[in-house]
């Protein structure tokens, strides 16, 4: 599963959104994160720019952006009020793997999403082109981010009904309760039981490990 996929994903139960994610291992090779951790530093651009989607318009009125984010080619005011949208599924997302990518996520939120909010509409359209150089890099590494690595294992949490759903072998197991089976799903709860919430394993559904 791609953290993307996280955007359009409701709970299959009662239709809340957004789920919790916490990912706990990753399919995609360590050294590939290591590599991009290597372009944070000197925020080389250009390794990004061959690993995502970025169509990018610029003249001396407006600059306009279609990436795998927005789909759709939007003005660089309208792009910034989609990653806004965005920022909820983002501070949903908990990496409890032993990598670095956990670094990653953390620039991502420190040098892009906080920042988001203090951009006002009308400050874009006096200074997008200042703006947009400001956070181009980020722009990259957060599509790099949601649309390149895949979670080989990891758990999704619906904050209203207490449902949770598997992803294994990179697949999110999103069934309703009557077609799960109850041992091979507390056999995963059991697995990664140090890095599921308490919440999970004592009330969720349709099944938990309270005794």
């Amino acid at each position: 599963m791609r953290l993307g996929l996280l955007s359009i994903l409701a709970c299959p139960i009662c239709k809340y959104y957004p789920l919790k994610l916490n990912i706990f291992k990753w399919e995609t090779d360590e050294e590939k994160f290591k590599q991009v951790e290597d372009t944070i530093t000197e925020k080389k651009i250009e390794q990004l720019k061959n690993e995502t989607i970025i169509k990018i318009i610029k003249n001396e009125k407006e600059l306009r952006i279609k990436d795998n984010i927005v789909r759709s080619e939007k003005n660089f005011n309208d792009y910034i009020e989609e990653l806004k949208k965005i920022n909820d599924d983002i501070l949903a997302i908990r990496d409890d793997s032993k990598t670095i990518s956990k670094k990653i996520l953390k620039i991502i939120i420190d040098e892009l999403f906080s920042k988001i909010p203090e951009y006002k509409k009308d400050e874009i359209t006096k200074n997008q082109i200042e703006i947009f150089e400001e956070i181009k890099y980020y722009i990259y590494l957060l599509n790099w981010y949601l649309f390149y690595p895949e979670i080989e294992e990891g758990i999704m949490f619906c904050n209203k009904c207490n449902r949770w759903f598997p992803i294994t072998e990179t697949i999110p197991q999103m069934l309703p309760d009557e077609v799960r089976r109850e041992k091979p799903e507390k056999d995963f709860l059991k697995k990664w039981k140090d890095l599921i919430e308490d919440k999970i394993i004592i009330e969720g559904k349709p099944f938990n490990l309270k005794e």
